[in-house]
């Protein structure tokens, strides 16, 4: 079985035992957990697992074990200088990149709409939030020295539900790389459980 999403919005698959077709399993992010069972099952069935971080980057790939081909390691000594491993390389980069553009293609329109209603939403929110809705003790040495430096205990998942943002801006939030809006001040202050006592 698969999960995955935020909060209560998730997802979840079950794959047969047969016939699934699954070769790759992908995992982006991480927060959540994989079972050794799972793991064994994934061997089993000659699937790879690979775990990125929400911006790409390659943080451990596992896949089936095989015997050693003789043929292929000579092939793989030799491709640099019969010339094999640069045109493999442009094969690549290029099903890489006509696949980033089949996909770009397909989910641009969508995904700008989004954006921008997303956009238009935080602008509303901007607008109407005042001053006064944000506690007198909450200012910005109580943020910075009492809730920034714990927002490192809370999943970025979790600030990018409760503030109602993405989860890479959830996580400069997170590190201190960029400052959030006033009005996210207090629900950060809660997350991280921090009062005017400065618990």
């Amino acid at each position: 079985m698969i999960q995955d999403g935020i909060g209560a919005d998730r997802r979840e698959a079950r794959l047969p035992r047969v016939g699934h077709g699954l070769r790759r399993l992908v995992v982006i992010g991480s927060d959540g957990m994989v079972s050794l069972p799972a793991l064994r099952w994934l061997s089993g069935q000659n699937a790879a697992l690979v775990m990125l971080d929400i911006i790409g980057k390659v943080l451990v790939t596992a896949g089936p074990v095989r015997a050693s081909d003789a043929r292929l390691r000579r092939a793989q000594a030799l491709a640099e200088a019969t010339g094999a491993s640069l045109q493999l390389c442009r094969e690549l980069i290029s099903a890489k990149l006509l696949g980033q553009e089949s996909i770009a293609s397909a989910q641009m329109p969508r995904a700008l709409s989004q954006l921008a209603e997303k956009q238009r939403s935080h602008r509303s929110a901007e607008i109407a939030w005042k001053s006064t809705d944000k506690p007198r003790w909450l200012d910005e040495r109580a943020y910075e020295e009492g809730v920034l430096p714990r927002l490192i205990n809370v999943p970025t998942s979790t600030i990018a539900l409760e503030l109602g943002v993405s989860l890479p801006y959830a996580s400069d939030l997170r590190s201190g790389r960029k400052q959030p809006h006033l009005r996210h001040w207090l629900t950060l202050a809660r997350l991280v459980g921090s009062t005017a006592h400065g618990s």
